[in-house]
């Protein structure tokens, strides 16, 4: 048999690594031997004689027989439903233990349970998308004016604001084409794929800053009412809007019109 050059054992290496990591199977000893071999051939290293009998040996045999094909095949599945992206690793983490026969314990067998009927109602119903934007861009607008401080405590919720705010980007640009597009215009804005975006982040970012969003909702400062303004008696003129990383809200005071911070417009006493 002619040698195997070294170009095509390479190639051959990264479609077998991808297979194992697809099929959850990215902890096993052969994937790791793999992924090693594949970095050093794309470091132009030589593989010893013995490494390359098991490497080529491993190519030809390519993933092990599964233990439990049939509920191997529906978890891949559900991993790869567009909307799981999130949830996809821990879907093939399951569908690598069965593949070798391990068995799951009660919890896992549950976890994996709603994880599969969450894959279901995604693939029945489409991956989620926010439906009130504008509150989402209020909210990362006021969390936008957070410190340092304020993030190191919560991690969770940098996570969600992390998610919320690529995708929102994202939608931004591709509202802006799609309306140059309706309009016979071309456009150049860079679209790319849709970022994933989960409810878990959205609740969580509107949580964090409920308080100042039920403001927008309901100001406890009616227009038409008289307040105080560090001293000074003011009306107010304005609803309630995010700006400045903070919600506002413009008053009449001494025959000026102000756009000030809500949280320092007092009650008449």
């Amino acid at each position: 048999m002619p040698r195997k050059s070294q170009e095509l054992r390479l190639s051959q290496t990264q479609q077998l690594f991808m297979t194992y990591k697809d099929a959850g199977l990215g902890d096993d000893y052969r994937c790791r031997f793999i992924g090693d071999m594949q970095r050093r051939l794309e470091r132009g290293k030589g593989l010893s004689k013995k490494q390359r009998s098991w490497l080529d040996n491993l190519i030809d045999d390519g993933i092990p027989e599964s233990e439990n094909s049939e509920r191997v095949d529906e978890i891949t599945v559900a991993a790869n439903v567009d909307g799981m992206q999130s949830k996809r690793d821990i879907l093939l983490d399951f569908a690598g233990k069965l593949r070798r026969g391990w068995s799951l314990s009660e919890k896992q067998e549950n976890w994996l349970g709603n994880l599969l009927a969450e894959a279901e109602r995604v693939r029945r119903e489409g991956k989620f998308r926010p439906a009130n934007v504008e509150k989402l861009h209020n909210a990362i607008d006021l969390l936008a004016g957070k410190n340092d401080w304020y993030w190191n405590h919560r991690p969770g919720t940098h996570k969600a604001y992390t998610k919320m705010k690529e995708w929102l980007e994202w939608h931004r640009c591709y509202t802006a084409k799609e309306d140059l597009k309706s309009r016979g215009l071309e456009s150049g804005i860079p679209v790319g794929e849709e970022p994933l975006i989960d409810e878990w982040s959205c609740n969580k970012a509107l949580k964090a800053v409920k308080n100042q969003l039920s403001m927008l909702d309901e100001s406890p400062h009616p227009v038409g009412s008289m307040r105080y303004l560090q001293g000074e008696s003011v009306m107010m003129i304005g609803s309630p809007c995010v700006s400045s990383h903070d919600v506002m809200q413009e008053v009449l005071v001494a025959g000026e019109v102000r756009l000030v911070r809500v949280s320092s417009i007092k009650k008449r006493r």
